[in-house]
């Protein structure tokens, strides 16, 4: 009952502002329950995208996923620059790419406008959105999908190979200054014999903090590579050695839809699974965040909205 009222709630202070591209990623609205996609605290994702931080190991959730759709198809006044990032800083080896930068931004451009396509992963979630949150995002994180924590990947194998949900991309874009892992993504000892490997915290996290309507936080995310480089024919090494913005997430793509991903250019195409009929590839990060906590919402619709941060 009580999760049921929450959701309740958010989607009465959803409807009671504008339209933006951030949804409720909990269960309800996000299907199905269960799932067997989330921690062993949560199995089935209930609480939205989970996180363990490097230093303390806390566990904590997100409720809500931002997204960079093109303005009109959900967007709002960034369009698909509202989550953005150019590569910076690149070092060879040779003609092999060793290290970069990425300077990121997430720029808070609620309200958007139009509607939007459904989402959907990997792992056999899917989200038919009918509102949208737009407000103050708090306490936010980016999942950089096409990189590695390569001493956790190493730890969560044991020896073994990645398979089923799980694709591994190398030389590997290794993560070197970020401050969480997100899961991804089975369940440890879930009854389901097709849903394995069996998850851990996995994907590269960065903190962005609190971003207010028309703010933007920036980011200087930093990366090495393996295995000698990027060859420079290896399509991640010619998107990050073009000018172009690196970093997409259409709503098409729930949550972490697909790891390890590529990285590649967003050029601004609405969807780009239109070219090439996969629609996991409308992304190569994921922006999470909370919202205000529901028992300090008073008198929606009456102009009496009281915030406090969601922990």
């Amino acid at each position: 009952m009580k999760k049921a009222l929450f959701s309740l709630i958010l989607f009465t202070l959803a409807g009671a502002v504008a339209a933006a591209p951030s949804f409720l990623i909990t269960k309800p609205p996000v299907e199905p329950d269960p799932s067997y996609t989330g921690p062993t605290d949560d199995p089935h994702a209930q609480e939205g995208q989970w996180f363990k931080d490097n230093t303390t190991q806390d566990e904590e959730a997100r409720t809500h996923e931002f997204y960079d759709n093109v303005e009109g198809s959900g967007g709002g006044t960034e369009s698909f620059l509202a989550i953005k990032g150019y590569a910076e800083n690149l070092q060879y080896d040779g003609d092999n790419i060793t290290s970069f930068d990425i300077v990121a931004t997430i720029k808070n451009d609620t309200p958007g406008t139009g509607g939007w396509r459904d989402g959907s992963n990997t792992h056999g979630e899917s989200l038919t959105a009918a509102q949208q949150y737009s407000g103050k995002l708090y306490d936010t994180k980016l999942t950089a999908e096409f990189a590695v924590d390569l001493t956790a990947y190493n730890a969560w194998l044991d020896g073994g190979s990645a398979s089923g949900v799980y694709e591994d991309k190398s030389p590997h874009i290794i993560a070197e200054n970020h401050d969480q892992l997100a899961w991804f993504c089975w369940t440890p000892d879930n009854p389901d014999q097709d849903k394995q490997p069996w998850g851990d915290y996995l994907v590269p996290t960065f903190d962005f903090g609190d971003i207010a309507q028309g703010a933007s936080v920036t980011k200087v995310l930093s990366f090495t590579v393996d295995g000698g480089g990027l060859l420079p024919s290896d399509a991640r090494a010619i998107a990050l050695e073009t000018s172009s913005d690196l970093l997409l997430n259409r709503t098409t793509s729930l949550k972490i839809s697909n790891w390890m991903d590529n990285i590649g250019e967003d050029d601004g195409t609405a969807y780009p699974s239109d070219n090439d009929g996969i629609a996991l590839a409308d992304s190569d990060v994921s922006v999470f965040h909370n919202v205000p906590e529901p028992a300090t919402i008073a008198l929606i619709g009456l102009g009496a909205i009281g915030l406090r941060r969601k922990f």
